[in-house]
């Protein structure tokens, strides 16, 4: 059984049109073209970094926001009936893309990989010895149970007082919730994968940063770099105890036609439920390439080492709600299958 919903009831594609700057309007309404066509509102524009603030009107994620850039609009449908943006509006925002829609390269440092690594095993060390404190003063950790969808609470209490403990709560929490609710269009998680490049751990290929603000103040580069490597730090030292990787996991995909390599987004999300997986495939969806936009569906499976893993479900509350897709994030690795 599909574990996401969708609308058996929703219009048809002839009442939508692909999206143009000139639908950047407050107000206007649009859908995605994937097989669930999620509905959404324009929220907000912002000019400055060129990204469309969109809400999520149903579905799982009803009420979250996407920071979608200006040009992306074409990735979407808007009901026909839309408004249009005015001359003097659409000029300010081809100007906006002109100005913003750049590629960019970071690519690892070799010097700076050999620090973080170093830094990496003394995090892991110190983490498995605060585990271990924190083990012998409360009660002991079970192990973890990736055959079911819902993560353990002893184990999202431990992962907010280590993060407590290293004055980084206030960043979990940003990069968790943003992570889980719009990755893909997350100016916050892309500077997330801006400061992971410069650390040395997976090269950056991708538009650059358009909101300059999210690499500032208690988000700067120093407490990105320091949540990374504890981050890192602490999920080694937690699932090492338990001897239970290398992990089977799985992913699930559709596309228009044969899928291409893994693209490198720093991150690779994947599940521990292969039912979760057989979804995102779409293989039990009705399929008609005209009107749904995918041909074919993928699904891998793969043992993990955990020196990939970032985090996963088990220890992150933010991936227990509303979804429950069992999800494992890991880092890019171009030698991998995924």
């Amino acid at each position: 059984m599909n574990p996401y919903r969708t609308d058996l009831n929703r219009l048809p594609d002839s009442l939508f049109e692909e999206g143009s700057l000139q639908h950047l309007v407050v107000g206007n309404e649009a859908r995605t073209l994937d097989y669930r066509r999620t509905p959404l509102r324009v929220q907000e524009l912002r000019e400055a970094s060129g990204l469309a603030v969109m809400e999520i009107l149903d579905f799982e994620d009803v009420g979250n926001t996407w920071e979608v850039p200006f040009e992306d609009v074409s990735t979407f449908q808007f009901a026909l009936e839309s408004k249009r943006a005015g001359l003097k509006d659409l000029a300010r925002y081809e100007a906006s893309v002109a100005r913003l829609n750049k590629q960019t390269t970071i690519n690892c440092d070799q010097d700076a990989r050999s620090t973080t690594l170093s830094d990496l095993t003394k995090a892991q060390r110190k983490a498995d010895l605060w585990i271990s404190a924190q083990s012998a003063s409360q009660a002991a950790l079970p192990p973890p149970n990736f055959s079911r969808r819902a993560g353990l609470e002893s184990y999202f209490d431990i992962l907010n007082l280590y993060m407590e403990h290293h004055g980084l709560t206030d960043l979990e929490a940003m990069f968790a919730s943003r992570y889980v609710s719009n990755f893909h269009y997350s100016e916050f998680v892309k500077a997330h994968r801006i400061v992971i490049a410069e650390m040395g751990l997976v090269p950056y290929k991708g538009r650059i940063l358009r909101d300059g603000t999210v690499l500032e103040g208690a988000f700067n580069r120093r407490r990105r770099r320091q949540h990374v490597i504890r981050r890192l730090g602490f999920v080694r030292a937690l699932y090492a105890r338990f001897k239970i990787f290398p992990l089977l996991i799985y992913r699930g995909l559709h596309s228009p036609g044969f899928p291409q390599p893994s693209r490198n987004d720093t991150f690779v999300s994947a599940t521990t439920d292969l039912e979760i997986a057989e979804a995102l495939s779409c293989f039990r969806e009705p399929s008609n390439p005209s009107k749904e936009g995918y041909r074919v569906g993928v699904l891998m499976s793969q043992r993990v080492a955990l020196k990939r893993v970032f985090m996963t479900y088990m220890e992150t509350p933010q991936m227990n709600h509303p979804y429950r897709e069992a999800e494992v994030v890991l880092l890019y690795d171009k030698a991998e299958a995924f």
